[in-house]
C-alpha cells in the first residue's frame, strides 16, 4: 500500500514535538496579548505611541513566525512552483513588515535592551526562514526524482500483479517512502531546534517589553 507522505511526516517524534510546541506557542501569544491589552488600559495617552509600537512589532513578528511554522517540504507534493514562489514572496513581505515595525519601535522606545532583543528575534526568525527555503529547494529536487521513480500504478492494480512483479513494485515504493521519511525527518529535527531558539528569543523580548510597559 502506498503511504501518504503527510502521514509519514506527522508520524515522526520530532514532528509531534513541533505540534506540542505550536500549541504552547499559541497559548503564550494569547496570554501575552491579554497582558498588553491590560497595560494599554492603564497607561496615559502620552505613553500610547511607544506602547503601540511595541504591540505592532510583536504582532508582525508573531505573524511571520506562525506562517513559517505552517510550512514543510511536503508542500511540493500538492502545490505548483507558482504557489511556492508566491509563498516565498509572502514570507519576504512578512520579514519586511517586521523590520519596519522594529525600526519605528526603536525610534519611539528608548531602551537598548529592547532594541537588541527585538533585532535578535528578527535575525533568528530570518535564519529559520532561510532554513525552510533551503529545505524546500531540496525537497523540490527530491520530489521530481521520486515522481520519476514512482510506478504509475494504483494500489488496487498492484495487488493484481504476479507475485514477483508485485514484490518488485512494492520494494520500489517502499524505497521511495523511506527516502521521503529521511527527508522530512531531517527537516523536522532542524525545525524543532530553530523553533525552540526562536521561543527563547521571543520570551526574552516579551519579558523586557512587559517590564517597560508596566513601569
Amino acid at each position: 500500500m502506498v503511504v501518504s507522505i503527510f502521514s509519514i511526516y506527522r508520524s515522526y517524534v520530532n514532528g509531534k514535538k513541533i505540534e506540542i510546541l505550536k500549541k504552547e506557542y499559541i497559548k503564550a501569544q494569547a496570554r501575552y496579548q491579554s497582558e498588553l491589552d491590560l497595560f494599554k488600559d492603564r497607561k496615559s495617552k502620552t505613553f500610547s505611541q511607544s506602547q503601540q509600537a511595541i504591540i505592532d512589532y510583536y504582532k508582525e513578528v508573531t505573524t511571520w513566525i506562525e506562517r513559517l511554522l505552517a510550512i514543510h517540504p511536503a508542500i511540493y507534493e500538492t502545490e505548483t512552483d507558482s504557489k511556492v514562489n508566491g509563498l516565498f514572496n509572502e514570507l519576504n513581505l512578512l520579514y519586511a513588515n517586521a523590520n519596519v515595525t522594529n525600526a519605528i519601535m526603536n525610534l519611539l522606545v528608548d531602551d537598548d535592551e529592547i532594541s537588541i532583543a527585538s533585532q535578535q528575534l528578527i535575525l533568528d526568525t530570518l535564519n529559520f526562514q532561510h532554513y525552510i527555503e533551503h529545505h524546500i529547494d531540496n525537497a523540490k529536487n527530491a520530489v521530481i526524482s521520486f515522481r520519476e521513480m514512482q510506478p504509475n500504478i494504483s494500489p488496487q492494480a498492484i495487488e493484481r500483479l504476479p507475485n514477483e512483479t508485485r514484490n518488485e513494485v512494492t520494494q520500489i515504493i517502499d524505497n521511495i517512502n523511506q527516502q521521503k521519511g529521511v527527508l522530512y525527518q531531517t527537516f523536522a529535527e532542524g525545525q524543532n531546534i530553530n523553533f525552540k531558539n526562536i521561543l527563547d528569543k521571543q520570551e526574552a523580548f516579551r519579558s523586557l517589553a512587559t517590564g517597560y510597559l508596566n513601569n
